[in-house]
């Protein structure tokens, strides 16, 4: 293992590191800084987020709730895997600075929770791309004290990631459960619960600088 191969520097070693890895594993630490002292930093980070016992315990969930009053949305990659069937549609939806998109094609699929019973069958406009990755780069969670006894609706929220979904109002506050919000402490999120599992919302620091965009995955 690179880590205990004291022949090399810190350097030589975080070079090694960033060529052995590939996804989401290389997105977590490719905005750390090569030098002697980031090699510790980027492998803490790793050690981190894969080998969290609690990590290990959940189901990955890929979904992003906003309570916008925007109609649903479905990416066609993942529409692509669906067995449903596809209807014409021509809804333009409009988003930030006016602009604009078409969506040409819907089709109806039933959303489940995995922790409850929660369910809804909803019709999807598929769209190319629903929106850019979030979070825009993955984020160092080591030093927030995410309580052990809850289910994360998505247990890699720090790993920027694709959307596959995003649903809108009419069912947004169905999915929120009216008690349950964990703050983590200055300048971090909240956790609040809902049918999904607890989801993070709020600012956090990302490759040392602040991020007030707000995120839900």
């Amino acid at each position: 293992m690179i880590d205990s191969a004291t022949q090399y520097s810190g350097v030589q070693k975080f070079y090694y590191l960033r060529t052995s890895l590939s996804g989401p594993a290389l997105q977590l630490i490719q905005s750390i800084p090569i030098s002697e002292e980031n090699y510790t930093v980027a492998w803490k980070l790793l050690l981190n987020h894969y080998n969290h016992p609690k990590r290990l315990k959940h189901l990955h969930v890929e979904a992003l709730f906003e309570d916008a009053a925007l109609k649903k949305e479905c990416a066609k990659n993942l529409a692509q895997r669906m067995k449903s069937t596809r209807e014409r549609s021509n809804l333009s939806i409009s988003g930030i600075s006016s602009t604009t998109t078409t969506a040409k094609q819907s089709m109806r699929a039933t959303l489940r929770s995995r922790v409850g019973r929660y369910s809804a069958n909803l019709q999807f406009f598929i769209l190319p791309k629903v929106t850019g990755d979030l979070p825009p780069t993955s984020i160092d969670v080591s030093r927030w004290d995410l309580p052990d006894n809850i289910f994360l609706a998505d247990p890699h929220f720090d790993c920027t990631g694709r959307i596959d979904v995003l649903i809108g109002a009419e069912v947004f506050f169905d999915i929120m459960r009216p008690a349950g919000r964990i703050p983590l402490g200055k300048d971090q999120p909240v956790l609040v619960n809902s049918e999904f599992g607890w989801i993070v919302s709020g600012p956090a620091y990302i490759t040392h600088r602040l991020l007030f965009k707000t995120f839900i995955n």
